[in-house]
Parts: C-alpha cells; sequence; structure tokens
C-alpha cells in the first residue's frame, strides 16, 4: 500500500517532470545536470514513466532557440525516443 507521503512524493516529482524545462541563463551542462538530478528523484519515488515521457521531457527542456530547435528536430526525426536510453539521447546533445 502506497503511504501519503509516497504518494505526495510521486505528485511533486511528476509535476517536476511536467515542468522541467531551461532556466534562463543555464548552459546546457546545467539543464543536463538538472535532468539528471530529476532522473534519480523519478527512481526514487517508484514513479512509473515510459522511455518517451522522459526522454521528451528531457528534449523540450533544452534552451529554445533556432539552432536547438533544430537539433531536437532531427534527434526526433532520426532516433526512436520512445525506445532509446535516456543516457544515450543526453549524450546526443552533449
Amino acid at each position: 500500500m502506497n503511504s501519503p507521503s509516497n504518494v505526495s512524493q510521486r505528485e511533486l516529482v511528476w509535476k517536476q517532470l511536467d515542468n522541467f524545462g531551461y532556466i534562463e541563463g543555464e548552459t546546457v551542462e546545467d539543464v543536463i545536470r538538472r535532468f539528471t538530478q530529476l532522473l534519480s528523484e523519478i527512481e526514487k519515488s517508484g514513479l512509473n514513466v515510459t522511455l518517451g515521457r522522459i526522454n521528451m521531457a528531457f528534449l523540450y527542456g533544452l534552451p529554445r532557440s533556432k539552432t536547438w530547435d533544430y537539433r531536437v528536430e532531427v534527434i526526433m526525426g532520426t532516433y526512436n525516443h520512445s525506445t532509446m536510453k535516456t543516457k544515450d539521447m543526453i549524450s546526443l546533445v552533449n
């Protein structure tokens, strides 16, 4: 059975995933670092999230610019974000 604190922790982590995004002034390395920390929180909370959902949150969390929008488009058109390991997805942008 899930305790109320486990449920609220999962809800918090889910919100963090939903709201994940670039913060003004961050480097791509900063985004990757924050996302890696979020992945640890997802694992600790036991939240059941698909690879596709995780990878999309990462890709859409990258800085918004013509360069990054193009890179995300190429990645999405070239690789299967639903089955690709997240560490491999991260390595494509790092």
